[in-house]
């Protein structure tokens, strides 16, 4: 049987489990990570102007606020791209959803109460 190496490093790896070293395997991770929080960043600096835009254009708009309108719709869009990359792996970050206990609980505690 022949060791397989690293796709990325050329050190050696488990064979048949991975590509990649566990330290190479590491490093990309932190990078998508650190990607990931960036992009982030980018969002929520995106929604933040876009909403301050949006309180500009109605002041100045008057009744009609079309230009405000269009902001708070690209706000929206934001928002649904944060979610998707808060959501990881399935799990719905604290603060996005509203939390509810389950059905179980809401009886007893109806009954308590």
């Amino acid at each position: 049987m022949t060791a397989m190496r690293c796709s990325t490093c050329g050190g050696a790896t488990n064979p048949g489990e991975q590509e990649t070293c566990d330290a190479c395997a590491e490093r990309d991770l932190g990078r998508r990570e650190k990607q990931r929080r960036e992009q982030l960043a980018w969002l929520y600096t995106c929604a933040h102007r876009a909403v301050k835009l949006a309180r500009t254009y109605r002041v100045a708009d008057g009744k009609d606020g079309l230009r405000a309108r269009g902001c708070l719709a690209q706000v929206k869009v934001y928002r649904k791209d944060i979610r998707g990359l808060r959501d990881v792996l399935g799990r719905v970050s604290p603060g996005i959803t509203k939390t509810r206990l389950p059905a179980e609980e809401q009886k007893r505690a109806s009954r308590a109460g």
